[in-house]
């Protein structure tokens, strides 16, 4: 997650034998903690890290047995989990971006194949934008421009 202007922190979704997600200083690039262990509230293989419309940070869970989007308090304890594995054909959740004037939380789906639309409040699954058969294939990464399209 890259810093806004002004921040001196940098979150890093670290897979492999850390599963946690890492606390970096954005400005000197060291390594300041460990912001979320691996296994606190079934975290493993976390792919992306979002700030949602609470202010809450949401991770996605990608290993084949929790395949789920957790949510984590601003100091990193576990508060729920924000979309259960299965939601909407949620199956190995790689990237979440919130649109913050929608209300929404777009989740790539990469075993899925598809891109899920979730409420960004309450996480109840709404739509898919893409499915199987779409020509889309392991969906892995998103990105919002100025303009709030999505990519």
């Amino acid at each position: 997650m890259a810093p806004k202007n002004g921040t001196t922190s940098l979150y890093v979704t670290s897979t492999g034998d850390d599963d946690a997600v890492l606390l970096y200083n954005a400005t000197t690039g060291a390594f300041v903690k460990k912001f979320i262990a691996s296994g606190d509230g079934g975290l493993n293989n976390p792919t992306a890290i979002a700030i949602g419309l609470d202010g809450n940070f949401y991770v996605t869970n990608t290993s084949s047995e929790n395949n789920s989007v957790l949510r984590y308090d601003s100091s990193g304890d576990f508060l729920d989990t924000f979309v259960e594995s299965g939601s909407g054909g949620l199956d190995g959740p790689t990237d979440l971006v919130f649109d913050h004037d929608e209300g929404l939380l777009c989740v790539c789906s990469a075993r899925g194949d598809s891109v899920l639309i979730y409420d960004g409040t309450t996480g109840d699954f709404i739509e898919s934008i893409n499915t199987t058969g779409s020509g889309l294939d392991n969906a892995n990464a998103m990105v919002r421009d100025g303009q709030g399209r999505l990519y």
